[in-house]
Order: C-alpha cells, then sequence, then structure tokens
C-alpha cells in the first residue's frame, strides 16, 4: 500500500509539473507569435516605403537588401511604370523580390479589397497585405516564409522539450529509487516479508508458511516463538467436512492477526495443517506469555460463521525464547500444554531437554519395560468432593512411571509409545493391581481410567475381573472410560459396561464435552456419572458459552439421573459457578493436587 501511495503522489506532482509546463509554453508561443505578427506589420511599413521609392532603382535597392536578409518576399500591386532592375512584371503586380510561389497563388486568388491590412498564416508562409493611396492607390503584399519563422520558434520549442523530458526522467527515477527503498526497507523491518519471496505464501491463510519461518528466524535478535495448535481440529475436518474445515483455517488466521502487538517485527506464520506460529524480537521479560495466556483466553471465545454453523475452537501454546532450536523447543512446550488442561500453555525450560533423548520409541519402549519389570509403575490418588459438603467421596488414580534416575514422568510421555510398543496392557494391569491393592486396605471409593484398549483386550477383561474379586473392591470401584478417544463400538462398550455392573461397579465418561458428544450414545451406555471436560470447566466463569453449554449437560444428565463431576477445577470463582449450576462433585489443584500417598494420610 506504501508503494501504490507513493506512485499515485508522484503521478499527481508529474500531472502538476506537465501542466506549468505547458501552460508557461502556450503563454511563450503566445507571445512569440504577438511579436513576429507586429514584426511583419513593420516590415509592411517598411514595404510600403518601398512602394514609394520603387521609381527609383537607386532608393529601393537598400529596402530590398533588407527585407531580403529579413527573409521576406515582396509584390507590390499595380503594375509600376519605372520598375526596378531586377524586378519582375507579372500582369498587374510588379514582383520586386522572387516571392515563394505558393503565396503568388494565394495572392491572385484573393480579391484586391479583400486584402486591405490582411495578415494571415498560409500553408508554409506567413502574408500581411495592404493598400497605401499616395501617390495612388497601390496595394503592397509582402510574405515571410515559415521556415524563417520556424527559427525563431524552434528554440522555444525545444527547451521546453527539453525541460518535459527531464521532468518525466525524474519523476521516474524518484519512483524507482523510492520503491527500491521502500523494499528494502520493508524487508530490514521485517524478515518474513523477504522469506515469503522464496517459499509458497499458503492458500488459504495469505500467511508465510514454514520455510519462510525457517529462513527468516536469523534474522531476529533474541527471537521468542509461540507455537500454536488447534484443539481437535481433526474433529472439526471430520464433523464439518474439510471445505468448512479450511475456511475455519483461513478466518482463524485473521482473527490470530487481531492479537498480534502493534510491532513491525512481530510475524504470523502457518506452520503446519493445524498449527500457527508467532515470531517475536526480543520481547520484554514476560511479554511472550503474556500474549499466549490473552490468545488461549480469547480464541474460545471468538466464532467463525460458516452459512447458519457457528464454529469456535480452543487452543494449546508452546513457548520458546532464544535462538537456538526455536522450533524443536516450542514444540516440546506445546506438548505439555496439550496435556496440561489447567493452563493450555507451556514455556519451554531446560528440564525438557531431556525429552529429546526421549524422543526414540526405541529408547522408551526399553524404559517402559525396564519399568513394568522392576514395578516402577506407581499410582497418584487426587480426591472428588461433594460440591456442597466439601466431603471427599473418592479418589482418582493416575498413572506415573519412575525412570531410572527415581524422576516422576507423566504419562502423555510414555502411553502412546507404550501401546506401539504392545506394552499398554501389562502397564495398565499393573496399574489396576497396585491400585486395588491400596484401596483394599482402606474404605474410600477408587475410580480409575480404561481405555478403549482396554476394554476390547479380553485377557485385561479377565484380569480385571479376577482382581475385583481378589479384594472385593468391586462395590467401590468406578471406571472412567474416555470419551475423548471416540467410542465408536458403542455395542462392545455396552456389554463390558453390563457384564461389570453385575459385579457392582460404576461408571464415568471422562472428559465429556472435548469433542462433539453425542448425548443418544451416552445414554445408550447406562453410565452413573459424567466429567465434564476441563476446556469447559476452567471457563465457566469468564466465557458464557462454556457456561451455557456445561449448564445443557447439567441439565441433561439430571433428565438421565446421572451424577456430574467438575475436573481440573482451578480457582474459586470456577467452584463458586459449578455450586450455581449444580454439578455434584469437584476435582482439581483448587481442591488438591495428585499424590502418592492417598488425600488424608499422614
Amino acid at each position: 500500500m506504501r508503494v501504490v501511495g507513493m506512485a499515485a503522489l508522484l503521478l499527481l506532482c508529474y500531472g502538476a509539473g506537465i501542466f506549468t509546463l505547458a501552460t508557461h509554453f502556450a503563454a511563450a508561443h503566445s507571445q512569440l507569435t504577438e511579436d513576429l505578427q507586429k514584426r511583419l506589420e513593420a516590415l509592411s511599413s517598411e514595404a510600403s516605403e518601398l512602394a514609394h521609392a520603387a521609381r527609383n532603382e537607386t532608393e529601393a535597392a537598400p529596402y530590398l537588401r533588407s527585407l531580403k536578409r529579413q527573409g521576406v518576399s515582396l509584390v507590390v500591386a499595380e503594375k509600376l511604370l519605372y520598375p526596378p532592375e531586377g524586378s519582375v512584371q507579372l500582369g498587374e503586380y510588379t514582383l520586386l523580390y522572387a516571392p515563394n510561389h505558393r503565396f503568388l497563388e494565394w495572392l491572385q486568388g484573393r480579391d484586391s479589397d479583400a486584402l486591405s491590412s490582411v495578415v494571415t498564416q498560409e500553408a508554409g508562409f506567413w502574408a500581411v497585405s495592404r493598400f497605401i493611396n499616395e501617390p495612388r492607390r497601390t496595394l503592397v503584399a509582402i510574405a515571410v516564409e515559415e521556415e524563417s519563422l520556424e527559427k525563431e520558434i524552434a528554440p522555444l520549442e525545444a527547451l521546453y522539450w527539453r525541460a518535459f523530458w527531464v521532468l518525466s526522467a525524474l519523476v521516474l527515477l524518484a519512483f524507482v529509487v523510492a520503491t527500491i527503498l521502500l523494499l528494502r526497507q520493508r524487508e530490514s523491518i521485517h524478515p518474513a516479508y523477504r522469506a515469503a519471496k522464496k517459499a509458497h505464501i499458503d492458500a488459504l491463510t495469505g500467511l508465510p508458511g514454514r520455510s519462510a519461518f525457517l529462513a527468516c528466524c536469523g534474522d531476529y535478535r533474541n527471537p521468542a516463538l509461540l507455537l500454536l495448535n488447534i484443539d481437535r481440529f481433526r474433529e472439526i475436518n471430520d464433523f464439518y467436512g474439510h471445505q468448512v474445515g479450511d475456511f475455519f483455517i483461513g478466518e482463524l488466521a485473521k482473527i490470530l492477526r487481531f492479537y498480534l502487538p502493534e510491532s513491525p517485527r512481530a510475524a504470523l506464520f502457518r506452520l503446519g495443517i493445524d498449527e500457527f506460529g508467532v515470531l517475536l524480537e526480543d520481547p520484554s521479560p514476560g511479554a511472550a506469555w503474556a500474549l499466549a495466556e490473552q490468545i488461549v483466553e480469547a480464541i474460545p471465545k471468538e466464532s467463525v460463521f460458516y452459512e447458519d454453523f457457528e464454529i469456535s475452537c480452543s487452543m494449546s501454546i508452546g513457548i520458546a525464547e532464544g535462538g537456538r532450536l526455536l522450533l524443536e523447543r516450542s514444540d516440546m512446550a506445546l506438548r505439555h500444554a496439550r496435556h496440561n488442561t489447567h493452563h493450555k500453555l507451556a514455556a519451554y525450560s531446560a528440564e525438557m531437554d531431556e525429552e529429546r533423548r526421549y524422543k526414540s520409541n526405541l529408547t522408551w519402549a526399553k524404559k517402559i519395560h525396564d519399568a513394568i519389570v522392576d514395578e516402577r509403575v506407581v499410582p497418584h490418588f487426587q480426591p472428588i468432593v461433594d460440591t456442597v459438603t466439601g466431603e471427599v467421596v473418592k479418589h482418582e488414580a493416575l498413572v506415573r512411571l519412575v525412570d531410572d534416575s527415581g524422576r516422576e514422568v507423566l504419562p502423555f510421555m510414555f502411553l502412546r509409545t507404550a501401546k506401539l510398543s504392545k506394552q499398554y496392557a501389562k502397564l495398565s494391569r499393573m496399574m489396576i493391581k497396585r491400585c486395588f491393592a491400596e484401596f483394599s486396605l482402606r474404605e474410600d471409593d477408587l475410580a480409575i481410567n480404561l481405555s478403549i484398549d482396554d476394554i476390547t483386550n479380553a485377557e485385561t477383561v479377565a484380569f480385571i475381573q479376577e482382581q475385583l474379586r481378589r479384594y472385593n473392591l468391586a462395590g467401590r470401584v468406578t471406571f472412567e472410560i474416555l470419551e475423548s478417544e471416540e467410542i465408536e463400538d458403542y455395542e462392545h462398550t455396552h456389554a463390558f459396561i453390563t457384564q461389570m455392573r453385575t459385579l457392582g461397579c460404576r461408571f464415568a465418561i471422562d472428559d465429556f464435552g472435548s469433542g462433539y458428544s453425542n448425548f443418544i450414545n451416552i445414554a445408550r451406555l447406562d453410565v452413573d456419572y459424567l466429567k465434564i471436560d476441563a476446556s469447559l470447566i476452567r471457563t465457566i466463569d469468564t466465557d458464557e458459552k462454556s457456561y451455557l453449554i456445561v449448564k445443557s449437560i447439567v441439565q441433561f444428565s439430571k433428565l438421565l439421573g446421572l451424577k456430574t463431576i467438575a475436573e481440573h477445577v482451578h480457582n474459586e470463582a470456577v467452584i463458586a459457578k459449578a455450586r450455581e449450576l449444580g454439578i455434584d462433585y469437584l476435582q482439581g489443584f483448587a481442591i488438591a493436587k495428585p499424590d502418592r500417598k492417598v488425600h488424608g494420610e499422614s
């Protein structure tokens, strides 16, 4: 836009300059023409004197020489009785000096009365004619050939043409120089622009892509990267279709642009199918985190409208600062953020460098194998309390793996590898056994997570039944099934639930509302609890949409006779809203953090 504005300004100046030149040229040309006409008038007077002197060759000769030097063709009308030597008699005219033939044709074609005091411009000459009456009525006509007059006008025309071309060249040069300076300035201020020239611009968003990001990272001093991931974008594509998904990505890019800091060194990139990057230069302490918090809080409140559909999403953000391995480190932080449902964001720390060593599935497969053999799979317990009384009603068991150094590793670091390396069933059974053994010595109720892999594994199902009978815990165990794992075989799941209910077990749907929840199928599963997902709970005190969705879930649950649990409750404001909505139970950091010891133990 700057280049367009500059071009418009230069064209305006150019037009003004041409107009000024044309105005001055017209005025000068008019003045010159007027001067020439005056000169012709003077010449005609001189020719009149010549006509008087024509009877005497001696007196006429100086006039003739003077007029000849001035490029004049002269005709004296009325046949002279004593024509000077060198003159030519032509009918009733005496030619004192050989004129232009076109002038003669013009003169002969005119009535003598019409020639009195005429100043005219014809093709090839200027002419002046007049009558003199002494000593007798005589017509004097003179012609100045155009070539002689053009010699007067030519310098003026040449001057103004030179001025025109000089002005045009200056304006063009100014435009080229200014454009180059602007583009260079833009490139120096915004390396993303220069890098984008080398990479394809993303067609959906108009943003520079991953290669552009990699190209311009080196131009940033002390850069920081916010790696933004759209939570469950695949579900949007699957539910609405890829056309709507593409439209959603394009509109989301426009929304994200709005939250960029007002700095030419803040750039937005599209780094993947469902990932964006915000690159900052030398941000002040805490600025990257503050921007990430703003985006995480604001995006769920934004909506994209496609025809009659309103679509929204949440985002997880990983933050890395410093030029070395910026993308890799922000990706590590993002993985933490995606499993940190309290904040949905995480900043890279030096401790995360260990993840680079754990990146290999082979390495993790061995770690998992060793942990199972050495019985280093341990549960942490987090209490679930009654919303009204605050009384602990049960504990949820959460798996941890203790590595060789004694560090406890969160499940998102190893569960996927455990499944890929076919060790998940052993891991799950060890967790179930340890939890059942722990709670056989207590009177508390226990909640434990089961995946679809557990339910569909006949050996694991048999193991669960055997352990329930061994420790006599069926009446105190609630199995939580992840709704976010996309329960597709509802018939198989329902059969498992029915089978376990005969032993006295209860069931909860975990992370309910995290995806596109199917209320009808959930009702068919005949569960006892709905655990409402953190993505909704954490904003019920600030986001009206989240509040209304949770309210509808609670009302739906009450109609079906289900109890509701708000998970990941993180502050008193959320607790107050949960009570207001009539949620039955609460779980989260605002109540208590997961711990190796059961809540209440010393």
